[in-house]
């Protein structure tokens, strides 16, 4: 009965302490873009979500719905779609590996201080993210690669940077101009992509594209191309993408 005691202590101190480490993680990417001059759009960690409805609007606050997103998400946004915002969007991505080990030292040295566990786990689950996310290894989290592999890529340059600005920035029009269509130089750079998950959101915006431009006979084609490697597509980046 102690052990059952026992571990059900540790869990009411680990989950808030894993929240609490994530939400730091995800304000180091938004820190990092206000002190960008990009606009704040959507912050969660747990059953906490931030967010607007556009950026021009204001901030609301609201219970997280989607059980995945607790486990973090962040977005700050220009307000136009140069094309040197891709760079910008470096510096943002490894910003949250940045805040981790903030964090990670402030818990520790709390810590130090008070010898609490609270304290000793919030700093490990810190510092492991942290490590997890800054690692340029290609660990996915549903479309997309851990920030330290697209910073990677971006800051090198060559196909995979070029893609991976190519996505950063169709999805940014998409928000500022959502009745827009996607950029077709930016399309094709993520069609004609070797990685089989970034090809299919390729598809995706084209397929955006066409069904905005009413172009019937580009629409089934293209549906018919995204059935052929459909069944190798991730769920999550299925729903992901289908909600373009």
């Amino acid at each position: 009965m102690d052990k059952v005691i026992t571990i059900i202590k540790f869990i009411a101190i680990a989950i808030p302490c894993f929240f609490i480490a994530t939400g730091c993680h995800e304000l180091g990417h938004v820190i990092t873009g206000l002190l960008n001059k990009w606009k704040f759009v959507y912050f969660t960690t747990g059953p906490l979500t931030v967010y607007r409805e556009n950026i021009n609007s204001k901030i609301k606050v609201t219970f997280t719905k989607d059980l995945m997103s607790w486990f973090g998400f962040s977005a700050t946004i220009p307000d136009n779609d140069r094309a040197e915002n891709g760079d910008v969007f470096a510096k943002i991505l490894i910003g949250g590996p940045i805040g981790s080990f903030v964090t990670s030292l402030i818990f520790l040295a709390l810590y130090l201080l008070t010898r609490t566990d609270f304290c000793a786990l919030t700093a490990m689950f810190a510092a492991g993210q942290g490590f997890a996310t800054a690692l340029p290894v290609n660990v996915r989290t549903g479309a997309v690669n851990n920030d330290g592999m697209r910073f990677r890529y971006i800051r090198k340059g060559g196909k995979k940077g070029a893609e991976e600005k190519a996505a950063f920035l169709i999805a940014v029009k998409r928000m500022i101009s959502p009745e827009s269509p996607s950029d077709e130089e930016l399309v094709k750079v993520m069609t004609d992509s070797d990685d089989i998950i970034t090809r299919f959101g390729g598809l995706s915006y084209a397929k955006r594209n066409a069904s905005i431009l009413k172009d019937e006979e580009r629409l089934a084609a293209l549906k018919s191309q995204m059935a052929l490697i459909e069944d190798k597509i991730p769920a999550s980046v299925k729903a992901a993408y289908g909600e373009i």
